[in-house]
């Protein structure tokens, strides 16, 4: 089939570099989702001696312990700001690169900690890492796209993050006795070895071209006035969705199977069976973003 054929059968918002950005939220949901998925493993296999309690007789810690440290793993998300503001500067494909570099790699030691903190130190020093390549591919397809196909892109983009989570929690769940965190952790080798494959057409937006060849004096990441309101609410959205969704998501993994017993397959279930209602959700919001616009879909939906 000829080059013109094959760019036929695709949306026209399909372009090379979108489909890299996607890519590589493939590889950030793997590397974020690992902790969701063996903190609770992690927590038992360097469980504290003298711990009391039924809970932390299960986990090997207590909940104050493992909850702390997952606090901290997200709280670290923060630094993902300068690091994603570094793109203004240094320009989308450079800066996405070098995240997703840091962001697996250090997820990668991570599978050889000798210990609770070790691990919570080195996944926490690669969220803000891998943060800043969540944005940053949202960025990328947004400004490789009209305002018509914007909202398609994005939730391109935002499903491959969920099929990244859910690849982790399949293979978890396909070895009959579970595959052991180290493994799992060391999944995310895979993406970052195959790099080079995946970003080999992105191309730096051409929108992004003008900008950060004439870089404002100010300091990066900092909001224009005239659009900080807007930013605010949207924090404050993108917060409450993840104060309700975030916690209580990572303690099904920690509470199922160190509480309850169940089995890795068994919760491996439950993330494929979230998959088709994620979809329609992304279809429900791109269809009334495009159609009653962007803010009362956003509302109605998160209500």
């Amino acid at each position: 089939m000829t080059e013109g054929g094959s760019r036929r059968l695709r949306p026209a918002w399909v372009t090379p570099a979108v489909l890299s950005a996607t890519w590589l939220s493939i590889a950030s949901g793997m590397a974020q989702f690992t902790v969701t998925a063996v903190i609770g493993d992690v927590a038992a296999r360097f469980g504290a001696s003298g711990a009391t309690g039924a809970v932390a007789g299960q986990l090997g810690r207590s909940a104050t312990s493992v909850g702390t440290a997952l606090a901290v793993i997200r709280l670290t998300s923060l630094a993902s700001l300068p690091a994603a503001a570094i793109a203004d500067r240094m320009g989308r494909r450079r800066t996405l690169i070098a995240m997703t570099v840091v962001g697996l790699g250090l997820t990668v030691l991570a599978a050889l900690a000798p210990g609770f903190w070790w691990f919570v130190a080195l996944v926490a020093l690669a969220r803000p890492a891998m943060s800043a390549v969540n944005a940053l591919a949202g960025v990328v397809v947004s400004e490789e796209t009209r305002t018509r196909d914007r909202s398609a892109a994005i939730g391109l983009v935002t499903a491959a993050y969920g099929i990244g989570a859910g690849l982790v929690a399949l293979l978890r769940g396909a070895v009959p006795d579970g595959l052991d965190f180290r493994a799992v952790t060391a999944l995310s080798l895979v993406p970052l070895v195959l790099l080079p494959l995946l970003v080999h057409r992105l191309d730096e937006p051409v929108l992004a071209g003008r900008v950060t060849a004439r870089p404002e004096h100010r300091l990066p990441g900092r909001v224009p006035r005239r659009y900080l309101r807007a930013t605010v609410v949207l924090g404050i959205v993108t917060g409450a969705i993840a104060l309700g969704t975030g916690p209580a998501f990572t303690y099904l993994f920690v509470y199922g199977e160190r509480v309850l017993g169940m089995s890795p397959a068994t919760l491996s279930l439950l993330v494929v069976g979230a998959g088709p209602f994620g979809l329609t959700g992304l279809l429900i919001g791109r269809a009334g973003a495009d159609r009653i616009g962007r803010a009362p879909t956003a509302g109605l939906t998160m209500a």
